[in-house]
């Protein structure tokens, strides 16, 4: 009989045994917990033949090993086929232990795709720890992750999430945890002298700003809000088991490591000591390594310390600003714990003392624009907290090389800073800030090792500024909702920049020297524009001098301008 013909014959059925050793194969290999794994490298491709081999092989393993003794069957890398023409599943190294025979006959399915299983919290419901009311409250009492948009509120005890501690006292508190990054853990704080009864009581209930339907205009903020395809409808989703939740890419966690805890929690009690001036704290650090993830936790951790009634956020990160579009320099004064990522915590006016335009993402582009700016919020600050001290926290941009280092020294040495948090890669590598650091009284160092392999690499940095500009085109302050639809459907402003009462009274355009005035309505034609508002009128200049004025952003749009006769502005 010919070789093709053999290959055509049906295969023998494969054994109850054996079909559910694969089956546990395919699913042991997607726990972490295996207690014993062999290691493999990548194997070639095998044929039909080889696989049909193995397959024999495995069936005979099991079965002398079914026969006492517990022997164990290791399953290699192997691509084992769906049968049907379909493409090849790959499966990574697997151990499993013989179950008893006397089973019936049972047919292995290898159409189906394996995902990764990953538990997203520890909290498993029970008739213990889980108390369902009729106003749809439950008890926690152990860590509870949650994706999604949704309304928290403490009805009894204490509770943590991202570095906030929580009471009945905070009222209802919009939590945002969209796949973009860590999810927070929610976790019950420990009573001391109690070991019953000190259980937290949270109320979690469905909310709707519209933030979720930012994927209509941005591609990028498509299918972070849910566990899957299938969400069914609501907006936010505990994820409290493995069968539950599945995917690809594990989510990670925003869970504080031990040493952040243990120098926040130092840097928390210094700035509570009576007497004692407000402290003035840098975050610092290279690029990705979580300093905004750290900036969130500290404020959070200082805001309900209520140490003070509120403290000041000094933002001088263009790239990645935690409430304004990229770009923007901005000083901040919180009383409310910041629950969510960048994108959906929107410039709001209620929070927002001063901010400054730059246009760049970089202070590279124009370092003493750079500087001049911050240097103008530091004096905001100082009149503010006049009347209303506070802490004051600046999250600086990740720029701590050679130009970058000495905008640092003058941040430094302008601020008076007290205290330097500087995030590194890995303890022992070397800390460039320490070599600018003023000779007397210098501000105390604190080096974490940074938690960023925690972080989603999903996401690079340009889809994040891409995020936040389209969340702040799309958010309207007055109703504290994101109304999302197409720009091109929002009426536009016609802003006059002619005749006796003009909107507009000047146009910059950025790293543009020589650009002919005749050529300026093409350029600013269908481009990304910032409203802004002049202190002095003498800084607008009609002459050819070129140096930015320091100007007062009221908020950024799509610009469109139109020549005589009629000499406005469409944004």
């Amino acid at each position: 009989m010919s070789k093709r013909r053999r290959e055509d014959e049906p295969k023998p059925p494969m054994s109850a045994l054996a079909a559910r050793r694969l089956r546990s194969l395919a699913a042991s290999a997607q726990h972490a917990e295996l207690k014993e794994v062999e290691k493999a490298g990548e194997a070639p491709e095998l044929s039909s033949e080889e696989i049909c081999r193995r397959r024999e092989e495995i069936e005979m393993g099991l079965k002398k090993g079914s026969g006492g003794g517990g022997k164990r069957v290791v399953l290699s890398h192997v691509q084992i086929s769906s049968g049907r023409g379909g493409e090849a599943v790959p499966t990574s190294p697997a151990e499993a232990t013989p179950a008893a025979e006397g089973q019936g006959d049972a047919e292995i399915d290898t159409d189906t795709e394996v995902y990764k299983e990953t538990r997203m919290s520890n909290f498993t419901p029970t008739s213990e720890n889980y108390i369902p009311a009729q106003d749809g409250s439950c008890i926690v009492r152990m860590t509870l992750v949650i994706l999604g948009e949704y309304e928290l509120c403490v009805r009894k005890g204490t509770i943590t999430i991202s570095g906030a501690k929580l009471t009945r006292e905070f009222g209802h508190c919009q939590v945002f945890a969209p796949t973009t990054h860590a999810l927070p853990e929610i976790a019950c704080v420990k009573v001391k002298g109690k070991r019953e009864g000190s259980g937290a009581e949270i109320l979690v209930t469905q909310t709707e700003s519209g933030v979720r339907n930012l994927g209509r205009t941005c591609p990028v903020a498509n299918g972070i809000w849910e566990p899957s395809r299938d969400g069914g409808g609501r907006s936010f989703h505990p994820l409290m088991s493995k069968k539950l939740f599945t995917t690809s890419t594990p989510l990670p966690v925003l869970i504080i490591p031990k040493m952040w805890e243990e120098i926040l929690g130092g840097i928390k009690k210094t700035a509570g000591t009576e007497n004692a001036a407000p402290p003035v704290i840098l975050l610092s650090g290279g690029k990705s390594v979580g300093k905004s993830t750290l900036s969130r936790i500290l404020t959070n951790q200082l805001l309900t310390a209520k140490t003070y009634p509120g403290i000041y956020y000094l933002d001088v990160d263009p790239g990645q600003p935690s409430f304004t579009p990229p770009g923007f320099l901005s000083l901040h004064a919180l009383k409310r714990p910041i629950l969510g990522p960048p994108f959906t915590s929107p410039l709001l006016p209620k929070n927002l003392i001063t901010a400054h335009h730059t246009g760049y993402t970089t202070p590279r582009e124009d370092p003493s624009a750079y500087i001049r700016a911050i240097l103008a919020l530091l004096s905001d600050y100082r009149s503010a907290a006049l009347t209303n001290p506070g802490p004051l926290l600046i999250n600086s941009a990740g720029w701590v090389k050679s130009l970058g280092l000495e905008l640092l020294q003058e941040i430094i040495q302008a601020s008076c800073t007290t205290d330097i948090i500087y995030i590194t890669p890995a303890l022992g590598h070397s800390i460039p800030i320490t070599d600018v650091l003023p000779p007397t009284n210098p501000p105390r160092m604190h080096v974490l090792e940074s938690s960023a392999a925690s972080e989603n690499t999903r996401f690079t940095a340009a889809d994040l500024r891409m995020l936040q500009t389209s969340s702040f085109m799309h958010y309207c302050p007055d109703t504290l909702r994101w109304v999302v639809k197409p720009l091109a459907e929002v009426p536009p402003w016609r802003l006059p920049y002619a005749g006796g009462h003009p909107a507009i009274d000047g146009v910059s355009i950025l790293h543009e020297e020589d650009l002919s005035p005749t050529e300026l309505l093409t350029a600013i034609d269908g481009t990304l524009v910032a409203i802004v508002e002049v202190d002095d009128e003498e800084s607008i200049s009609e002459t050819a001098e070129r140096q930015m004025p320091l100007l007062r952003p009221g908020g950024a749009g799509e610009g469109n301008a139109q020549p005589p006769p009629q000499s406005v502005f469409i944004v």
